[in-house]
């Protein structure tokens, strides 16, 4: 006898199909065999169970369990609680499923998928405990090359926070996805794994990718990032540009869905004038703009940027935070007049303000340290900022 959730779920799903070519042998109270061609079988979706319409193939069985042949042809896969849309999706290979007890376990060691929008060489097993719980399941798969347009249509709707959804759509807007691998191994029950009771990894390359991490950021492009998911979350790592400043290393991740905050650590370098208008073009320009649009920066400069970016309301908010180093570099502002060259130092920033830390500066072709302190840093609220000019001049 089925286990009595997988009854109640053939009850609602009503599967259907012709049946060609029918031989059963055996007793009723013995043993039995039997092989049967089906066409067309129809299994609707049920809940967050997936379906499909138009399978084929051959099946082989016994009291003990079976083989299921499938014929390599277009079907329809339907999941409404998964899926943004039907799939049209072919199978290449078989299905075997067979009983231990009150456990029925469904697998196979090599089965192709194909679609128009995806490709997956996997090998799976999936044990019904008759328990009424969730599944056991073991799998390993290699995904096909496939573009960010394409993924997309693969997020699982009804296993993934709507806000990480959200942040996804935004954020990957052109890209290839190369050498995607899956592994997962566990009792679904415990599903995502939070604390380690089963594997689930899954890997890829991303390349020529445009990114855009927060809508008030610019776009990174190009960037190549290798990513790994872990159970409840992500990390990424990888290099590209962010408005014609080099980024050497990108890194960081979601720790848990569950609370999607987005940590990312950001080392650019590059000339100290395109990173005046990455400044200029970012959240940056609320708190320094009126500072960084009266001055102008000439030379290399190296940028370390921390960014807590929260992707649902109520658990904080954007922080940022950073270091600014400047070598041999120009700097003159408007306002005051004022000229150096030959600065070398760094600055450091949050979203509070920033202070410079001792820059080295020639000034009138003397040489003297700069300090200016703005925001926070001035650690007095009735000033807006502190400026102070030291060396023989």
């Amino acid at each position: 006898q089925l286990p009595k959730n997988l009854r109640q779920w053939l009850v609602q799903a009503t599967p259907t199909a012709r049946l060609n070519n029918v031989n059963l042998e055996g007793s009723r109270e013995g043993p039995w065999k039997g092989t049967v061609e089906i066409r067309d079988l129809v299994v609707e979706p049920v809940g967050s169970n997936p379906g499909l319409h138009g399978l084929n193939g051959r099946l082989q069985m016994d009291g003990q369990g079976g083989v299921f042949d499938i014929e390599n042809k277009p079907f329809k896969f339907l999941w409404p609680a998964g899926f943004r849309q039907n799939l049209d999706v072919a199978l290449d290979g078989s299905l075997a499923f067979w009983r231990d007890g009150e456990t029925w376990t469904v697998g196979t060691s090599a089965l192709q998928i194909t679609s128009p929008d995806i490709g997956v060489k996997t090998r799976f097993q999936i044990g019904f405990q008759g328990d009424g719980t969730a599944p056991t399941l073991d799998l390993a798969a290699d995904l096909q090359p496939v573009s960010f347009t394409q993924a997309k249509k693969f997020w699982i709707m009804h296993k993934m926070p709507p806000a990480t959804i959200r942040w996804l759509d935004t954020a990957l807007i052109k890209g290839d996805v190369l050498n995607g691998r899956i592994v997962i191994n566990g009792d679904l029950n415990d599903w995502p794994f939070r604390n380690k009771e089963g594997v689930f990894d899954a890997r890829a390359r991303i390349r020529n990718a445009q990114i855009k991490f927060h809508p008030e950021w610019p776009v990174a492009q190009p960037l190549d990032v290798d990513v790994a998911f872990d159970g409840p979350g992500f990390d990424l790592v990888g290099t590209g540009m962010l408005m014609n400043n080099k980024v050497s290393k990108v890194s960081g991740g979601i720790e848990d869905f569950a609370e999607p905050l987005l940590v990312l650590d950001i080392l650019a370098n590059g000339k100290a004038e395109n990173l005046r208008s990455l400044v200029l073009a970012s959240p940056l320009q609320k708190k320094y703009g009126e500072h960084v649009r009266a001055g102008t920066a000439k030379g290399l400069a190296d940028v370390g940027l921390n960014l807590q970016l929260p992707l649902v309301k109520g658990i904080g908010p954007d922080k940022m935070a950073g270091t600014l180093d400047l070598k041999n570099a120009a700097l003159s502002d408007s306002r005051w007049n004022i000229a150096f060259t030959g600065v070398s130092g760094r600055t450091r920033f949050d979203e509070s303000g920033f202070a410079t830390e001792n820059l080295k500066v020639l000034f009138d072709k003397r040489p003297a340290v700069f300090n200016l302190s703005v925001g926070s840093y001035t650690h007095d609220p009735k000033l807006a900022a502190v400026a102070a000019l030291d060396g023989d001049l």
